[in-house]
């Protein structure tokens, strides 16, 4: 069976909040997706002070996303935290490569998100070296926000012309649209509001859910 890794993503207003949900994930799921929304990038805003994020008590395997404003003003703030994966977004900044250039002098991976509009085109513009892309199937901000199937065509041409990059999608995931995403050969899912907003099931019991379509529809297809 091919490898799959659902990843729980955390948006909280505070940092006692984030702390929290962190750690509950920690505890079913190997890693964990942190948003951090400035309000200017996006028109919502989450907490998003590295510093406090530096000192975080939980063990927990982080992937940040940053969804703000110009990334390289602040990129050696974020690279003080504990995560080793660090997501910014192509529209974000012009300066993008001073961004990949110190998180790789920092030892940690890059990547790269687009928005639903961005073209694949534009991240030839791109170059230093990163580690994949994450492609956005929702308007960034918040969860909740409707699934765009049509980013699946976006997610094929970028395996096709990066093979040698991770390739994970963000948003919109749910048991029905779950099974189109495996069928377009995305492993590395970042879900939100379908493990933490279910009104029926705990975290645990909707990452578990998730998983358990993953693997019944993925084992069927091998």
């Amino acid at each position: 069976m091919d490898t799959f890794r659902l990843v729980p993503a955390v948006i909280t207003d505070t940092f006692e909040e984030m702390q929290e949900r962190l750690c509950v994930a920690n505890q079913f799921a190997d890693r964990v997706h942190l948003d951090i929304m400035d309000g200017l990038f996006v028109a919502t805003q989450s907490f998003h002070n590295a510093a406090q994020i530096a000192t975080l008590s939980c063990p927990v395997e982080l992937e940040e996303h940053l969804m703000v404003f110009k990334p390289d003003r602040a990129i050696q703030d974020w690279l003080k935290t504990p995560a080793q994966r660090i997501i910014v977004h192509f529209e974000s900044s012009h300066k993008l490569d001073d961004v990949f250039r110190a998180i790789a002098a920092a030892g940690k991976k890059g990547f790269v998100a687009l928005n639903p509009g961005t073209p694949v085109e534009f991240l030839e513009t791109i170059q230093e070296p990163i580690d994949g892309v994450l492609a956005m199937t929702v308007h960034p901000g918040s969860y909740g926000n409707p699934f765009i199937p049509e980013v699946l065509t976006k997610i094929q041409e970028i395996k096709t012309k990066y093979p040698q990059w991770e390739v994970g999608i963000d948003g919109g995931i749910s048991p029905e649209t779950l099974p189109q995403v495996l069928d377009a050969g995305v492993r590395w899912i970042v879900s939100g509001s379908a493990i933490f907003k279910d009104p029926e099931k705990s975290p645990q019991e909707a990452y578990a859910a998730l998983k358990e379509i993953a693997a019944q529809y993925l084992q069927q297809r091998a």
